[in-house]
């Protein structure tokens, strides 16, 4: 296998500028939560993982409805921590409560059950983030593959706000009645070969959503080695590649 740590092939879907995250629509999200365990148990080893209950409410004074469901929420998962955004009638409110990353469906099936309230901009205001970050496997051996981690590559910031670092693997979904997930893989491959367009395919036949073709890229490791530079591979990698059809 061609890896190596002066270059590999990084998958960042999405970033901030189109989005943040994969939109999947008004889907079940136990349903979904369900492929994304599936891709994580088959293809990852998680080094560590967290869970939130996020409420937002809008106004400046909770309504009853809210404030049950804060309550409710309060009895199951203990007091919940607050932050707020703006003033006046559009104050935004977060309350946040810790969950257990190991039983993510027990706790989607309770919130599911919780009183419906009114969407925050268009956006469920309840809703459970589940956040992994881990290294991926070898299908072949069931072991990670070499080279994966900030480590290896400098420390390097990839997205510009240092929440992941080149080499690093991340998903962050959203689970509501809407859901959303942003996913970033990095694979410590030097070259767009047969081998990793088998892999991704493998990868998407598990995900709940279409991997884009536009935002995957090339890192490779400058003249001076003193720092890793994109290049765009959009058309490359992409929806024929990833359903069983060469390279574009």
């Amino acid at each position: 296998m061609s890896q190596a740590r002066d270059a590999l092939i990084v998958y960042e879907g999405l970033p901030l500028a189109d989005g943040g995250a994969h939109e999947l629509g008004k889907r079940d999200p136990v349903a979904v939560w369900r492929r994304l365990a599936a891709f994580l148990e088959t293809f990852t080893i998680v080094d560590e993982s967290a869970a939130t209950v996020s409420l937002q409410e809008m106004g400046w004074r909770s309504t009853s409805a809210t404030r049950r469901v804060r309550a409710a929420l309060s009895a199951d998962f203990g007091p919940s921590r607050r932050s707020a955004v703006g003033w006046g009638d559009g104050r935004l409110r977060d309350y946040h409560w810790t969950a257990d990353p190991e039983r993510v469906e027990e706790t989607l099936r309770r919130l599911l059950r919780v009183e419906r309230l009114p969407d925050v901009y268009r956006t469920p205001a309840l809703a459970l983030a589940y956040e992994a970050r881990f290294r991926l496997c070898d299908l072949a051996t069931g072991g990670p593959f070499p080279h994966q981690g900030g480590r290896f590559y400098g420390g390097q910031d990839l997205d510009g706000r240092g929440l992941v670092g080149l080499g690093e693997s991340r998903l962050f979904t959203r689970l509501s009645r809407r859901p959303t997930c942003n996913l970033v893989l990095s694979f410590p491959f030097r070259d767009v070969t047969d081998e990793l367009l088998e892999y991704v395919a493998e990868v998407q036949r598990r995900l709940p959503f279409e991997l884009s073709a536009e935002h995957w890229t090339r890192w490779w490791l400058d003249e001076e080695r003193t720092a890793y530079v994109p290049t765009d591979l959009q058309g490359v990698i992409g929806r024929r590649d990833v359903s069983g059809g060469g390279p574009s």
